[in-house]
């Protein structure tokens, strides 16, 4: 038999390499700057881009999903009302997940919460949110409402409030919510308008981009978070950088000078 610790070692090793080649491919996705709402969204090139980022935060999530489940304790007390009717995380490969036979989600980044609504006696997908783990930092990657649902005011503040929680209990650098026009779903949203009714189109795109702005951008800059390049960041006071010595990590202590 393997030796256990050996096995550890080893996983501990790939996680970095995931994580090493993730940033690889985010860095080298810099050097290909372009403006915005142009055709290179959506090229071969930029989708090839999104779906290697996809995969690679997934393997990296993978390696650390025993910390990642002790978030959805923290998301299911956010939402504790008598009808929400429970709270799911899922590390998953593919973007799209069936929730029930009628219901499926698509997410843009492989860990997904979900909250449950009662309706009728079954339970029905009302908000979600996906995010990624990179450098220690939380990133909200996606936060998703349900057009049947009536939502609270504050639902996109009670998941970023549980991240911000959760960052502070698992001691994570920092948390970052995208701002609102960085998002593909921004720039090109699905519309239910016709598109021979041009005018009908640009009210729906108008309407959909300005309630995004309120989830992504509003909502941060409530909780005092600071633009930082495409997102907004809340850094935690409460982080203490741990060191590397002999392929172990731990947080130095802090030691009192005589009088």
């Amino acid at each position: 038999m393997s030796n256990p610790l050996y096995q550890a070692e080893h996983f501990r090793d790939l996680a970095e390499e995931c994580r090493a080649i993730a940033a690889l491919c985010a860095t080298s996705t810099r050097r290909f700057v372009m403006p915005r709402d142009t055709a290179f969204d959506r090229s071969l090139v930029a989708k090839l881009r999104r779906r290697c980022q996809y995969f690679f935060r997934y393997l990296s999530a993978m390696m650390q999903k025993r910390q990642i489940y002790r978030l959805l304790p923290i998301v299911s007390r956010r939402f504790s009302h008598r009808l929400i009717g429970g709270t799911e995380l899922k590390i998953s490969l593919f973007r799209k997940n069936k929730i029930t036979a009628t219901w499926q989600v698509q997410w843009d980044a492989p860990i997904g919460v979900l909250v449950l609504k009662k309706r009728k006696g079954k339970r029905k997908p009302a908000f979600g949110m996906s995010l990624y783990i990179d450098d220690n930092t939380i990133c909200i990657q996606q936060l998703q409402g349900y057009s049947w649902v009536d939502l609270p005011d504050n639902w996109p503040v009670s998941f970023i409030e549980a991240c911000m929680e959760f960052a502070r209990q698992e001691n994570l650098r920092a948390v970052r919510v995208p701002m609102a026009h960085t998002l593909y779903s921004y720039r090109y949203p699905y519309l239910h308008a016709s598109p021979s009714l041009p005018m009908e189109s640009a009210n729906e795109l108008q309407e959909i981009r300005t309630k995004m702005e309120s989830l992504y951008d509003a909502t941060a800059l409530q909780l005092g978070f600071v633009a930082t390049g495409d997102w907004y960041q809340w850094n935690n006071p409460c982080y203490v950088r741990q060191h590397k010595v002999s392929g172990a990590s731990y947080v130095p202590s802090i030691r009192l000078a005589r009088q």
